[in-house]
């Protein structure tokens, strides 16, 4: 029997020091961050003053909060606030400069998706702990965090007669014994990732 199950994060947790406004799009995939900051300053449209615009700067704001790239972008000129460039940290003032910064990055989320993952030399198992304790989602999440993740966005669990390991628990599964299951795949998101104050 294959247990199938995606899960799609809603929302995530994102802080931010200066109340920026951030949105989450219904998708597992990507974040939007409006008005992005950088030190306290709107991040700058471009690396370093006229040089690498958009993409690279939108790229590096993304990595630089533990995101992949930058999927979309929107531009906007700052006329009040200074800006900061992401390479050489730059400041631009509105006062004596024109400034252009991002009204908005769309970053993607980091992704990793793990094929019939193993723990300590076994598959590993469906459950967190021995008895069906912390079946599907619970031992998908520990696994991800044990690998630098925050949560497990999908997987597919199937029955199996090999034996498995709990990743809870670190107890063995023995199918003479118990009926076992273990991951086809999991695949794991960061999805609370920090904007630098």
């Amino acid at each position: 029997m294959k247990i199938a199950q995606s899960i799609t994060i809603l929302a995530a947790v994102v802080a931010s020091t200066d109340a920026r406004s951030l949105r989450r799009k219904l998708a597992s995939d990507t974040m939007i961050f409006d008005e992005p900051t950088h030190h306290q300053k709107l991040v700058a449209y471009c690396l370093s003053f006229e040089k690498d615009c958009g993409q690279a700067a939108a790229d590096a704001y993304c990595k630089e909060i533990g995101y992949g790239k930058a999927v979309e972008f929107e531009k906007m000129r700052s006329h009040d606030k200074e800006t900061l460039t992401m390479e050489s940290h730059a400041t631009c003032s509105p006062k004596h400069n024109t400034c252009d910064a991002f009204d908005s990055i769309t970053c993607q989320v980091r992704t990793q998706t793990f094929y019939n993952p193993m723990e300590h030399g076994r598959a590993l198992d469906g459950c967190a702990e021995t008895k069906g304790i912390g079946c599907g989602q619970d031992a998908a999440n520990l696994f991800c965090k044990d690998n630098g993740y925050d949560a497990a966005t999908a997987f597919v669990r199937v029955d199996t007669l090999e034996e498995t390991m709990h990743i809870g628990d670190e107890s063995v599964c023995d199918p003479d014994w118990s009926p076992c299951s273990r991951f086809e795949y999991i695949t794991c998101a960061a999805v609370h990732a920090t904007p630098v104050p």
